[in-house]
């Protein structure tokens, strides 16, 4: 992702001063007591070296580690190459939806486990910024 600074969403504004090499940044989460955080599950963002890094890593492949959950074992790479030392933790601002879906958030970044109809339109009605506005007299143009 590549966004000029003056038009990257509210969420996202408190990164902008942040190094933007050998960074992660998603759901931050510890693995096995270290205290690196692995960016897992839902989303996260690599930065160009860290992409290209794991792309061509030779010490992955040697190595044959590669069985396992995708982001578990994109931590497990970056902590054992000493590598992606700008992690960035979104929580709270990108979080599962809870059992009683009353968690959403006006600063959110990504919402997780949409997975039935109901909980799509519970988050849509709550993010719909165009509820209230009246239509366009132009909108039956072709």
């Amino acid at each position: 992702m590549r966004a000029d600074e003056r038009h990257v969403p509210a969420g996202w504004r408190p990164l902008c001063p942040r190094p933007r090499d050998a960074f992660s940044l998603g759901y931050g989460y510890n693995m096995s007591g270290d205290p690196k955080l692995f960016m897992h599950g839902m989303g996260y963002v690599l930065s160009w070296d860290l992409a290209s890094w794991v792309s061509t890593a030779e010490e992955i492949l040697a190595r044959n580690d590669t069985l396992g959950p995708e982001d578990l074992m994109l931590g497990k790479w970056l902590n054992l190459a000493g590598k992606g030392r700008n992690r960035y933790d979104l929580k709270p601002r990108m979080y599962d939806l809870s059992w009683d879906m009353d968690n959403l958030r006006p600063d959110s970044v990504a919402v997780h486990m949409l997975k039935d109809n109901r909980r799509w339109a519970t988050t849509l009605r709550y993010f719909n910024v165009t509820a209230g506005i009246k239509p366009s007299e132009l909108y039956h143009l072709p």
